[in-house]
């Protein structure tokens, strides 16, 4: 939400601009509120990163801040991208935005054998208020 041409769905900010951190598989953890929706997947999960910023809660009037959904267990930190800001950090958030709500996803679950079904479920989860089906372990 911090530069001019973002779409200012999401109350967050990238904590640096050096968003090439190298490709990897990385561990991310879910929060209660991620297991909510994503089942109660045993942790670490191993997932694939491919470069993208790292996030921040941002504080801008009329946003709500966001919930985090899972956070990052391991970081890559290439191409003198900062060392120890990946770890803790947001992997997955979502916020309220207008009458529904958003859900960002900054690894790629869709590219990880085993976690496929997670961005259908995130989807489910914007198009109804329905509880989706969680992922069995």
């Amino acid at each position: 939400a911090e530069f001019d041409w973002g779409l200012q769905l999401i109350n967050a900010h990238t904590i640096s601009d050096k968003w090439q951190r190298g490709e990897a598989t990385v561990e991310m953890q879910l929060t209660p509120e991620g297991r909510a929706l994503f089942g109660p997947l045993e942790a670490p999960l191993k997932v694939r990163y491919e470069n993208g910023p790292v996030i921040g809660q941002l504080d801008l009037e009329g946003m709500p801040p966001f919930r985090t959904l899972a956070t990052y267990a391991t970081e890559i930190a290439e191409n003198d991208s900062p060392v120890g800001i990946m770890k803790g950090s947001p992997a997955m958030a979502e916020a309220p935005f207008g009458e529904g709500r958003v859900i960002i996803f900054s690894p790629h679950p869709e590219n990880t054998p085993g976690l496929e079904r997670m961005l259908p479920l995130a989807i489910v989860r914007l198009a109804t208020s329905a509880k989706p089906q969680a992922m069995k372990e």
